[in-house]
């Protein structure tokens, strides 16, 4: 299949599209709205992947990498607890 300026379309994207109820065309001519993934952390064990539109995407991303969020760095683990306890 081939988009109306002529470029070919992916067979997996003409799959997609055609299930999805979409006109045919190719990522150049594409109106569809970029979408990302981001793996948030709930707890020790408990990880979900959020995907959604690319903008939410990549604040999620920018506010997990400021400093103060998430673990702490140049923090060794129980310092103060092993100094105390363990001499």
């Amino acid at each position: 299949m081939y988009c109306w300026c002529g470029a070919e379309i992916h067979p997996k994207r003409v799959q997609i599209l055609n299930k999805a109820g979409y006109r045919l065309t190719c990522l150049k001519h594409s109106t569809t709205e970029k979408v990302g993934g981001f793996m948030a952390t709930g707890g020790k064990t408990e990880r979900e992947l959020i995907i959604g539109p690319q903008e939410v995407i990549n604040n999620l991303h920018k506010a997990a990498a400021r400093a103060g969020t998430g673990v702490s760095r140049g923090c060794k683990m129980n310092q103060g607890f092993s100094q105390k306890h363990f001499k």
